[in-house]
Order: C-alpha cells, then sequence, then structure tokens
C-alpha cells in the first residue's frame, strides 16, 4: 500500500510540475513493444507496431507523453519515420484466472477488481473469461464490455476449484483462443496467487513464450500475482511470461487488487501505434523502434517480424558486390576483425553488417564504415557476445541514394557464421611445503584483461567454505595462483576456478579438482627450542654461564653456613632461592643480542601455524529505509556476528512481510578480501542498487547500498 501511495503522489508531481520538469520525467521511461502485425503493400511492406511506454520509477503506463518522432529501422538501414496513432476498435481482452482452492481467502476481492477494472478498458473493448485449476473454464465468450450485466453475473458465479493449478496448459489455451482474432489487438491477462504444479501441466514456460511470440501472430501476456500466506508465487516465472510477450507485470498484495487489475487496463488504453512503410527481403528480420521525446531524449527496443515476400526498392541495380574473406580473433584486444572485399566501392555511401544471435535471431552489434575502400575491416567486441553461443554475420550495404544496395545474392550481400569460443581451460592443484594451495591454470593465449575467481566447496553438501573465495588478476611466476588456506581446517574439499573476462562473464570454468587437505604440523617444542639454539648460540653460552654461576653461589653459600652452624642448609630455604634465581633469568641478555628475539621461538610454542580470523574494521549496521510497519522505519540493526541472517522466521534479523521468504539473505564478510557480500536464497528475488541480484551467489556489498527485498521491504548498509 505504501508503494501504491507513493506513485499516486509521484504521478500527481508529474502533472502539476512545470515543463522542464516533466522532460526530464521523460529520461526514466522503458519502452515495450507489445506486438507486431506486418501488413503487404503493392510496392512494401507496412509494418504496424504496437507499444507502450512505462514509467521506470513506478512501473505505470504514461498516457501522455510528448512524443517528438517515431522511427523504424530495419537490419543496417537508415530509420524510417514512422506514422503515430492510437490503435483503433475493438479490442479482445481475455482473462484467464487461477481458481485453485488458494484463492478462496480472496475470491471476492479478485471478482470486484475485475469488475472495477471494466470501467477502464479501452472503448470498444470484447471482454472474455476464463479459469483453471487442474483443467481449463470457460466461462464466457468475448462479449462487448459495455454489457455490464452479464459479465458481472458471470464474474460473481466464479467460485474456487481444485488444489492443482496447471498454470501452463491454460496459457496454451488462451493464447490459441486470442490467435484467431486480429494481431494488435489481444491482450491476455493471467491472474494467479501461486505457481505451476509440474504433476499436472504437459506445457512449460518457454513453450507459452513460444506459442505467444509467434511472428506475426503475437499474444501479450499481462500477469498479476498476488501474494499470500503460503509464499509459493514464484515472481520471476510471472515477470519473465510478460516481458518476452511484450505485456505487462505487477505483483500485489490483497489489498491492492482492484489497483492491479485497473494498472493493467490503463497499459492497453496507453498503447500507441506506429506505422512505416518498408523494403526488405523474404524471410524472418530484427527491427528496431526508437521514440523521441520533445526535449530530444529517447528510448528504444528491438523486435523481430517476418516477411512472405521480397519487397525490394525499384531503383536499378549497380555494379556491387562484398564478400566476407574472413573472420579473426584479435584477443591482444579483446575482438574479432571481420574483413570485407568490396567491388566498385564507390557505389556505396556506407557498408556494414548485422551480429545476430543464430538462436534468437536477437540483433547483438551492428558496426559499419561510412569510407567504403576496397577492404574493410570492422571489428565485433568480444564484449557484445556470450561464451559459448553462436552468431551470424549479415553484411549490408547503402547506396548513394540511400537505398539499399543489391547483389546478385539479394539484399543480404553476404554472410557467415561463427561461435564465439575462447578456448578450453584447465587446471592442476597441489599444497605446498607451507599448506597454501597452488593451481596451475592451463589456458593457452587468454584474452586481456582476464581475472580469477577461486574458491573451496565442502564436498560432502557441495557448499562454498567461508572465507575461501579469492579473486584476482595475477599469477605468480610460475603461472600459478596461490591460495591462503591458514584459516581452513582438515578436510575433503572441491577447488572450483572460474576465469572471468572484464565484464564480469564467465569464459573458462576447468573441472572441479577433489583434494584432501591436511594443514601442515607445527615444530615440536624440542624442534622450536633447538631452532632457536642453533639461530642464537650465544644464548646458549650465556645460559649456561648463568647455570654455572648460580649452581656456584649456592654451593658456596651452603659451606658457608654449615661452617657457620654445623647444619646443612639443603632445606625450603634453598628451593625458594633457586626458584627466584631462576625467575631473574629473563632480565639477563647476552652482549650484542636483544633478548626479546631470542626468546621469540620459545614465545611462539602454542601458537598455531593459522593467522587469527580477522573482523571488520568498521562495524555495520542497516537502517529500514521503508518498511510496511511504522514501528520499525528508521531503525538501525547492528551487524554483530557473520554470517547474518535476514527473513520472515529463525533469523538474526526477523521482517514480518509476506513477500518476504523465511530465509530470505545472509550478509557475509570476507576476512580475507575484507569485503563484504550479499547471498539471495530466496525465490522471490533481492535488488541491489536497482539491480536484481544472482540467486545462491555472493554479490559484493558496499557502504550505502540499497537493498529492497520486497516491494515494501527497503534496507540501507552503512556505517555503524
Amino acid at each position: 500500500m505504501k508503494r501504491l501511495l507513493t506513485c499516486i503522489v509521484l504521478i500527481s508531481i508529474i502533472f502539476l510540475s512545470s515543463e522542464v520538469n516533466q522532460s526530464q520525467a521523460q529520461t526514466n521511461c522503458q519502452l515495450q513493444v507489445n506486438s507486431v502485425a506486418p501488413v503487404e503493400d503493392t510496392e512494401s511492406l507496412l509494418l504496424n507496431v504496437y507499444f507502450t511506454i512505462f514509467d521506470n520509477l513506478c512501473k505505470t503506463p504514461l498516457t501522455n507523453a510528448q512524443l517528438n518522432q517515431v522511427n523504424v529501422s530495419l537490419d543496417n538501414l537508415p530509420p524510417i519515420q514512422a506514422k503515430l496513432a492510437k490503435p483503433s476498435p475493438p479490442f479482445y481482452i481475455l482473462y484467464l484466472l487461477d481458481i485453485s482452492n488458494s484463492i478462496s481467502g480472496n475470491i471476492e476481492g479478485v471478482q470486484q477488481a475485475i469488475i472495477a477494472s471494466l470501467k477502464s478498458a479501452p472503448h470498444g473493448s470484447l471482454v472474455a473469461l476464463m479459469g483453471f485449476d487442474g483443467q481449463s473454464y470457460t466461462y464466457l465468450d468475448f462479449t462487448d464490455a459495455a454489457n455490464n450485466g452479464l459479465i458481472e453475473d458471470t464474474i460473481q458465479q466464479i467460485s474456487p476449484g481444485a488444489e492443482n493449478a496447471c498454470l501452463f496448459d491454460a496459457a496454451i489455451t488462451a493464447i490459441d483462443k486470442l490467435a484467431q482474432v486480429p494481431v494488435g489487438h489481444r491482450a491476455l491477462i493471467l491472474f494467479t496467487d501461486g505457481r505451476n504444479k509440474d504433476e499436472c501441466s504437459t506445457q512449460d514456460d518457454t513453450q507459452v513464450i513460444t506459442l505467444s511470440r509467434r511472428l506475426n501472430n503475437f499474444v501479450p501476456i499481462s500477469t498479476i500475482g498476488l501474494y499470500s500466506d503460503n509464499d509459493n508465487l514464484d515472481v520471476d516465472e510471472l515477470n519473465k511470461l510478460a516481458a518476452s510477450s511484450g505485456g505487462y507485470a505487477t505483483t500485489v498484495a490483497s489489498a491492492d487488487l482492484e489497483y492491479a487489475f485497473d494498472r493493467v487496463m490503463k497499459s492497453f488504453t496507453s498503447q500507441l501505434l506506429a506505422q512505416a512503410p518498408v523494403f526488405t527481403t523474404q524471410g524472418d528480420h530484427t527491427a528496431k523502434l526508437s521514440v523521441t521525446f520533445n526535449d530530444g531524449t529517447s528510448i528504444e527496443q528491438f523486435f523481430t517480424f517476418s516477411a512472405q515476400k521480397d519487397f525490394l526498392s525499384t531503383a536499378p541495380p549497380v555494379n556491387f558486390d562484398v564478400h566476407i574473406s574472413g573472420i579473426k580473433e584479435d584477443r591482444a584486444n579483446n575482438k574479432y576483425i571481420v574483413q570485407l572485399v568490396v567491388t566498385n566501392p564507390e557505389a556505396a555511401k556506407r557498408l556494414g553488417f548485422v551480429v545476430l544471435d543464430a538462436t534468437t535471431g536477437t540483433k547483438v552489434d551492428e558496426p559499419y564504415v561510412e569510407n567504403v575502400t576496397p577492404v574493410v575491416n570492422l571489428p565485433i567486441m568480444f564484449s557484445k557476445l556470450e561464451p559459448g553461443k553462436a552468431y551470424k554475420v549479415q553484411v549490408q550495404a547503402l547506396g548513394k541514394d540511400d537505398q539499399p544496395l543489391l547483389s546478385e545474392k539479394g539484399l543480404i550481400l553476404d554472410s557467415q557464421d561463427f561461435r564465439f569460443d575462447l578456448g578450453t581451460a584447465d587446471m592442476t592443484v597441489s599444497v605446498s611445503d607451507e599448506g597454501s594451495l597452488l593451481i596451475n591454470v592451463l589456458y593457452e593465449n587468454p584474452p586481456q584483461g582476464i581475472s580469477y575467481k577461486v574458491w573451496l566447496n565442502d564436498e560432502q553438501n557441495n557448499t562454498k567454505i567461508n572465507g575461501s573465495e579469492l579473486i584476482t588478476t595475477n599469477l605468480n611466476i610460475s603461472n600459478q595462483l596461490q591460495v591462503s588456506m591458514n584459516s581452513i581446517p582438515a578436510g575433503k574439499y572441491l577447488v572450483v576456478l572460474q576465469i572471468l573476462d572484464q565484464n564480469g562473464r564467465i569464459i573458462g570454468e576447468p573441472k572441479p579438482i577433489n583434494i584432501l587437505y591436511t594443514p601442515p604440523r607445527g615444530p615440536s617444542l624440542g624442534e622450536r627450542i633447538g631452532e632457536g639454539l642453533r639461530r642464537y648460540p650465544w644464548l646458549l653460552v650465556g645460559i649456561g654461564i648463568v647455570i654455572f654461576g648460580l649452581l656456584g653461589w649456592l654451593v658456596f653459600s651452603t659451606v658457608r653456613n654449615s661452617r657457620s652452624t654445623g647444619t646443612p642448609i639443603i632445606d625450603s630455604n634453598l628451593k625458594g632461592n633457586l626458584s627466584s634465581e631462576l625467575d631473574n633469568l629473563v632480565a639477563i641478555k647476552t652482549p650484542g643480542m636483544d633478548f626479546d628475539d631470542a626468546l621469540a621461538p620459545f614465545q611462539s610454542i602454542n601458537q598455531t601455524i593459522a593467522e587469527p580470523i580477522s573482523f571488520p574494521e568498521t562495524k555495520p549496521v542497516l537502517r529500514v529505509e521503508q518498511s510496511g510497519s511504522p514501528s520499525i522505519q528508521g531503525i538501525k540493526y547492528a551487524l554483530e556476528r557473520f554470517p547474518y541472517s535476514i527473513g520472515r522466521q529463525e533469523c538474526d534479523l526477523t521482517l514480518d512481510d509476506p513477500a518476504i521468504s523465511r530465509q530470505h539473505a545472509v550478509i557475509d564478510f570476507d576476512s580475507f578480501t575484507q569485503k563484504f557480500y550479499i547471498q539471495d536464497l530466496s525465490r522471490n528475488g533481492i535488488l541491489l542498487r536497482n539491480k536484481r541480484i544472482p540467486e545462491q551467489q555472493k554479490t559484493e556489498l558496499m557502504f550505502g547500498d540499497q537493498i529492497r527485498l520486497s516491494p515494501r521491504i527497503v534496507l540501507v548498509f552503512l556505517k555503524k
């Protein structure tokens, strides 16, 4: 509810602020391509691109965005200015509702939220209702949204069903139903409070996304997730379905259901249409939609479509040709060099190529040159590519008249496939006499700027050993990684090594190696004493002189006392004198030698070989920046021990919020690197510096970082 109020206040500020503030706000917008509907014209292919603009802060659709221009760029060609319009009715909206028995306590709230959302439906909308538990049910076929009575009566009759929730199967059925209505006029609203149950689904999320993004037959899926006490909601799954299909995603508590359905409906009324005629060849293509605001800022998103035939310019062909002579690695500069050989370069105004993901067809790079020569070398930076993936290079050119140049091969002048593969890494492991771990890295001709990440896992449960991780860019003179094992006890471990590029991506990961580690045995007491005497022989001489002197004095004293009393004086007094004199030995120093240094081997007898575990010099705290409970707002919690757990139950820091998992996160301190790390243990995710962190992996945590655990809970990591 607090986030809802924040968004309402921010939206009010946008409406009431000056033009300068409005311009600044538009730099925080996000573009979402909902669907693409190509229409064949007599000479060109008319692209109809349906899109929505969202405010990035509150994730709300913008209804009054001040747009200056909309462009469509196809392949590597100059942008085409598109005509901007509002989509024409009708609009087909299908509600797909989770009616499994877990929804029982919220069914009335869901019904009222759907009825209220109909008031915000686009003009001329047609509404259909479906539900699912272990099966799919159709309650109402597409009906005019103005027929409130029939729709409301149908909604009120919906009741909870069985336990299972076959979400993916139901989504496939709903997509097939929407595929029968015009493209660009479709919307699927998927509501659930749980996740798909594998035991009853025959489909998976990949099949749902693939079906929803069939070229020229898009079905956007907007998802509404309801948090519940069973902590069974898979937020990532819902976000993935929406983002991959061109839809909108929101997750709320039961009190915000009406707001969530209304916000999804407003994303439909905020939808815009860009229309652009393009010349292209038959087949699948990648294009880019660019939107420029009145303040000069712009946002963009790529999309794909398919042409059923060639739509080519009527300009006469010229004698022009290009072929790829080779793709060579340049590891010293972290890039590939693509060499192009050009026939009649004077005919070209611009020459370049598009780099596509060979599996998905997604564009990843498009280098070009405007000064075309007979031989052109263009780079593909390693940072644009993902290790192990296959890519396709497609060469295109632009003539002096800004029209695509054709050859006998067509619009794509040449193409070549390649795989981003930097070779295979391997390693060997040994333990030095001092107990350090020595890792020999076997990686031929590595690229520049790489780093090495190594740690130990417990062999039995495969969990990371605290304090064992090392990240470095340097090898020793023997081409080895040297890892200190001072704080590691004896045991069986897996040595794990990752080789990372400049962007922190894994480019090499040798097979982990099992080791049986035994810390080196320290020298015995006798060995330590012998070593001390060997290093400082004057100490032995000095001790001998003192002992003989003491014995001589004792003999002299005894004889003197015997002569005066006639009674031997070898009793407790003698023992006390001997003890006192021995105690005074610590005051004797050998000439030319520091006695403290001389006794160092003896003073360290009881010390262990391992260094003590160090603790952070600066004590950290967690401040509650945002919370659904005012009672803990602003409170600071000191982190007195590590690892420090955060969650809903049985944790160092317990937070009462339904979106927080029982064991949500843990903060740890690495004594070797003197750094703090946070690890996500939940299903709902954690945002750090406004980016989601990987699950079950440690991410560095710095003072001042904001940690968003849920829509309601935000913590700040600070110095004490």
